[in-house]
């Protein structure tokens, strides 16, 4: 009798437990699907047939290149899509800007004053470059003017005439255009240096300086900003001496800026790399500190100077940190 009322007990305690378990069980039979649902795509419908909420927002400072090319954003929207999107300029400051110029919906191009232009860009080199919502704000935008060039192509040719029709438009068959993550386009390159400086400064601080009357100057700078941009990410502006100043400064050859001692002892073959630290004076008396590279050669010396800087700056198969220090000298001139 005492043994069946234990075995009793033991089925009702085990009869408990089991319901316990069967409690605290969260398996969800439809748990998977739940998860792909999360997982799907969400999209954004930018137009509806030919209707659009949308707004398009570019720096009043733009270039005249993105300026242009914002412009073939709309003309490129109304004829393959059928939609009239209107264009705005913002400012440098976001919180004094009119309210009526920022909206939810904005296609924004370039680099604006909106947080999510800055977001979009976080990191990105010159050529990099996106075309990603955030939120509902669509950004097409690059690191520098030639990542947001390529972006507006792609954003134009490959998203806008994919998902137009230009026919169908012509016919008041106005089309709608829709953003997703298969529409989503992220480019980062690959390049030699983790980062490129020069005395701690980045290299994309710097501006090429070559001299007013040498087209052989100007190639040469054409042909290193080139190379840098290859090689770094950054794709550096050139200007001529007598036009352009800056705190940072790689100057190339007998520029106004350049010591006319030091290039008038270089022969035809020789060449002279130095980076120098230096202190700029503002208009309103304010000292600044800067830095000069300078790259000198004669007459003969272009391609050796050219492979002198290479060599100090080399391609690399993997990604390495790049720092030039203050008083660096490279050259081939005689002692």
């Amino acid at each position: 009798m005492k043994f069946t009322r234990i075995l009793a007990l033991c089925l009702a305690l085990l009869m408990c437990l089991t319901a316990l378990i069967a409690c605290n069980n969260t398996d969800d039979p439809n748990e998977e699907e739940w998860e792909e649902a999360e997982e799907e795509d969400v999209s954004y419908l930018i137009i509806d047939e030919g209707v659009t909420e949308y707004v398009i927002v570019r720096d009043y400072k733009a270039s005249d290149a993105i300026l242009a090319a914002v412009t073939e954003v709309a003309e490129s929207i109304k004829s393959n899509i059928g939609a009239d999107v209107i264009i705005r300029e913002c400012f440098s400051d976001l919180e004094n800007e009119p309210l009526d110029v920022v909206s939810a919906k904005e296609i924004l191009i370039g680099a604006t004053n909106r947080p999510e232009s800055a977001e979009a860009v976080k990191g990105m080199r010159s050529k990099d470059y996106t075309i990603s919502m955030h939120g509902e704000k669509l950004v097409v935008a690059g690191g520098g003017e030639a990542g947001t060039l390529t972006a507006i192509t792609k954003f134009m040719n490959d998203i806008i005439a994919e998902q137009g029709d230009r026919f169908a438009v012509r016919n008041k068959e106005y089309q709608s255009l829709v953003m997703n993550a298969q529409t989503e386009v992220n480019y980062v390159g690959t390049y030699s240096y983790s980062q490129a400086s020069l005395m701690g400064v980045g290299i994309n601080s710097f501006g090429l300086i070559y001299p007013k009357s040498s087209d052989e100057g100007k190639n040469f700078a054409k042909d290193l900003s080139a190379y840098i941009s290859r090689e770094t990410g950054y794709e550096l502006e050139y200007y001529k001496d007598s036009r352009y100043w800056c705190d940072y400064e790689i100057l190339i050859g007998n520029t106004a800026r350049t010591d006319k001692d030091l290039y008038n002892s270089l022969a035809d073959d020789e060449y002279y790399i130095q980076l120098i630290k230096t202190e700029v004076t503002y208009e309103d008396g304010s000292k600044h500190p800067g830095a000069q590279l300078i790259i000198c050669y004669g007459e003969d010396a272009r391609e050796a100077a050219f492979e002198a800087f290479k060599s100090v700056m080399p391609a690399t198969a993997e990604m390495i940190a790049f720092d030039l220090q203050e008083n660096f000298v490279l050259t081939n001139k005689a002692a």
